[in-house]
């Protein structure tokens, strides 16, 4: 299957192409989510996240191994704001794309040069991240990363992760879940990890959501 990727041409335009298709163009020509892990650059690093209806995560693996990861519960007033409750998965779309953004706002910036695989298993968000398109809320969370993808330069490609190989993000989403549904462990595979804030000075408008 044809991979989508955002590459950087000569003349600084960050546009989504195929990895074996030279395009420069602006806008982008494909938006195609792999299968399998996209090749941005060889020395990229790769992102596995995850959401559920009770909170997020997203680990960072270098040549296979998770060296950083952040997790977030979602506050009830922040799932009010999306028109949804907490628990409630007619909003999976919109926390998994929530996500992503959070993670290009903690690896994005300093890990532009060689670009993020970003794997996720909710191809929709995915394939929102690749566009930048999406209706009402999803448009907000579109917006914020749109803007700070030109300013910052951010070179990220995105691939499916099915949620059965999704298994450490999956356990970082669900570890404020309730007990008896869906709650899990932390990941052993994170215990030696580097544990990552979210920069509060880019994420004071989700609570305007």
């Amino acid at each position: 299957m044809p991979v989508a990727a955002s590459r950087l041409p000569p003349g600084g335009f960050d546009v989504l192409s195929s990895p074996h298709v030279a395009q420069e163009a602006l806008l982008p020509l494909e938006q195609i989510v792999a299968r399998t892990r996209p090749d941005i650059d060889p020395h990229a690093a790769c992102v596995q996240c995850d959401a559920s209806p009770w909170g997020a995560g997203a680990a960072l693996f270098l040549n296979g191994v998770a060296v950083e990861y952040f997790q977030i519960d979602w506050s009830q007033d922040l799932a009010e704001k999306f028109g949804t409750e907490l628990g409630n998965p007619e909003a999976q779309t919109l926390w998994e794309y929530m996500v992503i953004y959070l993670l290009l706002l903690v690896w994005g910036t300093e890990l532009r040069e060689h670009g993020i695989a970003i794997m996720g298993d909710n191809i929709a968000a995915l394939s929102g991240a690749l566009n930048l398109k999406g209706r009402s809320k999803l448009s907000q969370i579109t917006r914020e990363i749109s803007w700070r993808k030109c300013r910052f330069g951010w070179r990220f490609c995105a691939g499916h992760l099915p949620s059965e190989l999704n298994g450490i993000a999956d356990a970082l989403s669900r570890l404020s879940a309730p007990l008896g549904s869906d709650k899990k462990e932390f990941p052993v595979a994170l215990l030696s990890a580097t544990a990552r804030a979210l920069p509060p000075a880019d994420t004071w408008w989700i609570s305007e959501l």
